[in-house]
């Protein structure tokens, strides 16, 4: 199977190098209470490793879904080198869902003329750019959507729009109540059908910690399902890739779209 890996919220991705660079939020916690603080900090970057910070996406902004069903735009209040910085008031108790645009990067996979292996972010249209003497492979369209769950001062029924474009992942609990030992089984749809035979890649982000944990990779079923009992607590990430080809386009062969989503477990 394509190896495809994850990160953090971190709101931290064809399996073309999907693990090069994974897109994640990061905030100190999925689960916030206070009596004081309201305003809390995330930051959305790319990297390949778990929580360091390496190359803006530029994720201009956020789609807040609150608990009290309310859509709402969320704009960063810095935008970095390595990062973007968003700052969310929670002025509701209750679970708030945190997803991101679907950002586009193109990639040809090209051979020089000695056969070694090349990777650029170039459209079919720029073509011209490519060096001569090559052999071009594949282009791909990468579209990436990062994704979290977030409850402050006490838990609400999340709010899941299956029908919004790309894909949606629904868990089979509450995604801030996972427990360590309990099975989780998540649903993934696209353009709100179940997306069977979906590569589905869950990777601990502990591995700093507990090198020795393998990422487990899936395909979904019929019904786009698939399971899985996590054994250690600590902060996973899950991602879902669903590979399009692509006829009589001019910028890409295949198209890659992609979601990531992180949930912390607890004992």
């Amino acid at each position: 199977m394509k190896n495809v890996i994850i990160t953090s919220l971190l709101l931290a991705g064809l399996s073309t190098s999907v693990n090069a660079h994974e897109v994640w939020i990061n905030t100190g916690s999925f689960e916030l209470n206070s009596d004081e603080q309201t305003t809390y900090s995330l930051d959305v970057a790319r990297s390949a490793e778990a929580f360091i910070a390496e190359a803006n996406h530029h994720v201009s902004y956020l789609n807040v879904l609150t608990p009290s069903g309310q859509k709402k735009r969320l704009d960063a209040v810095f935008s970095g080198k390595n990062k973007e910085v968003f700052e969310q008031n929670f002025s509701e108790s209750g679970t708030y869902h945190f997803r991101s645009p679907a950002t586009q990067v193109f990639l040809t996979f090209y051979r020089d003329a000695a056969g070694k292996k090349h990777k650029i972010g170039l459209p079919k249209s720029r073509y011209n750019e490519l060096p001569d003497n090559i052999k071009i492979e594949r282009t791909v369209e990468k579209q990436m959507i990062t994704e979290a769950y977030i409850s402050y001062n006490g838990f609400s029924d999340p709010q899941y729009n299956k029908a919004q474009q790309g894909i949606t992942i629904i868990p089979s609990k509450h995604p801030n109540m996972f427990t360590t030992g309990d099975k989780i089984s998540f649903t993934a749809l696209f353009e709100g059908k179940p997306l069977a035979n979906a590569e589905f890649a869950i990777k601990s982000l502990n591995s700093i910690y507990h090198p020795e944990f393998d990422q487990i990779e899936l395909m979904t079923d019929k019904d786009g399902q698939v399971e899985f009992t996590p054994s250690d607590s600590g902060r996973y990430i899950v991602a879902v890739e669903h590979a399009v080809t692509l006829k009589n386009t001019k910028e890409a062969d295949q198209r890659s779209v992609e979601l990531f989503l992180s949930f912390d477990v607890v004992n």
